[in-house]
């Protein structure tokens, strides 16, 4: 409550202001992310920088890694580290096709889909990338991928083939397959 003795008198007002903001220090695993700080960019980190109070949200950006985005909840005056915010590799993409198609693709033993196919896989790991369909043989590669990279794999199945014994009543009846006469 302020008193104003008014009639031209002069007073003083001694008033202590509260910081409405805080430090917070912001750093990633790797360093050197580019900092958006409610969509301004803000530096790279490790950064230090100053935040009014409230919810802020927080995206980090580098090339050859996914995007980052967190909500940090300030509080004036309380000083904030937020380190050691892990940036996970781009994944990399591979695409499928066999011939024949519709051929089953398992990655690593998880089953993805039928070619053809695109299907992401998590960057600089070998990965195991199995197809297979009925009457064909399985076809198996490796695959390792660099962050972002993009990679087709083609692959011809091969038939399987049997043998087939044919003992036939009355003996010399004509033999047809796929239409087309054979001698036995």
């Amino acid at each position: 409550e302020i008193e104003i003795a008014g009639f031209g008198k002069q007073q003083q007002l001694d008033i202590e202001l509260s910081p409405a903001w805080a430090s917070v220090i912001l750093d990633t695993n790797p360093a050197d992310a580019t900092v958006f700080i409610n969509g301004e960019s803000a530096g790279e980190t490790p950064l230090q920088t100053e935040l009014l109070q409230g919810r802020h949200e927080i995206r980090f950006e580098k090339a050859g890694y996914q995007p980052v985005v967190i909500q940090h909840e300030v509080q004036a005056a309380q000083d904030a580290v937020v380190s050691d915010i892990p940036l996970k590799p781009l994944d990399g993409q591979l695409t499928l096709n066999s011939s024949p198609e519709q051929a089953t693709v398992t990655v690593d033993g998880v089953f993805k889909g039928m070619t053809p196919l695109t299907v992401d896989v998590a960057a600089n790991i070998e990965h195991v990338v199995q197809l297979s369909k009925a009457g064909f043989s399985k076809a198996e590669k490796k695959a390792l991928l660099k962050p972002g990279q993009e990679q087709a794999i083609d692959v011809t199945l091969r038939p399987l083939y049997g043998t087939v014994f044919l003992t036939t009543r009355p003996a010399g009846a004509a033999l047809r397959i796929d239409g087309r006469e054979r001698e036995h």
